[in-house]
């Protein structure tokens, strides 16, 4: 077991953030307090080990500098994942594919990124 505000305070200090630096929490529907947020966070212990997830999973940290925490999840694992805005490449470049589908070669194969499916050959 794990207490849930002490594993959300060692991801954030580990990346330099305080609780100063939040903006603000939520789910998809409504936004909490930090204050309300470590209250009630203290009192949650949880597994998060394989199993089914225990925290919400639509819950996210959102900092002043535009970066955030939200949860994920693998076959019940549940850990929190740091986000940062994406910076905008230098260059445009026209595609042909956005799904492997569209691929100019016939072999299938799936978990490739843009330049992977966009490869001329």
């Amino acid at each position: 077991m794990i207490n849930f505000l002490e594993e959300t305070e060692y991801y954030m200090f580990e990346l330099g953030y305080s609780w100063s630096d939040v903006s603000f929490i939520s789910g998809k529907e409504f936004s909490i307090s930090v204050e309300n947020f470590r209250e009630v966070a203290a009192n949650a212990d949880y597994d998060p080990g394989y199993g089914a997830p225990e925290v919400a999973e639509d819950l996210v940290i959102v900092f002043n500098d535009g970066c955030w925490f939200n949860r994920h999840e693998y076959d019940g694992s549940e850990w929190w994942v740091y986000n940062q805005i994406p910076q905008k490449p230098n260059f445009e470049r026209k595609i042909h594919a956005l799904v492997v589908h569209q691929k100019q070669n016939d072999e299938y194969s799936g978990w490739l990124n843009l330049e992977e499916m966009n490869r001329i050959n």
